[in-house]
């Protein structure tokens, strides 16, 4: 196994420990946060949703989940783009 294998391999066991989590304790979550994962398409796009309603910063979360600040920043506002638009009618 290469070196760009384990890094795929240990991503992808974080995205699934990530979304395990997720899924294990939606009871605590407040009703807007559950039904704003529901709209999120993508185990990263609810990790990092997830840890923003936590408090937790960008640079911790990219920790946490094995990338970059960068992309935390886009995956948030992705986030933020997805959820403002949801229910809007198309012009």
């Amino acid at each position: 196994m290469g070196e760009t294998d384990l890094a795929t391999t240990l991503r992808k066991g974080f995205s699934d420990n990530f979304a395990t989590a997720i899924e294990s304790c939606l009871e605590a979550l407040t009703p807007r946060q559950r039904a704003d994962i529901q709209k999120l398409s993508g185990e990263r796009a609810k990790t990092v949703y997830i840890l923003t309603e936590l408090g937790y910063g960008e640079e911790a979360i990219a920790e946490y989940t094995c990338t970059s600040v960068d992309s935390v920043r886009v995956t948030v506002n992705n986030n933020n783009k997805a959820l403002s638009t949801i229910g809007e009618e198309p012009n």
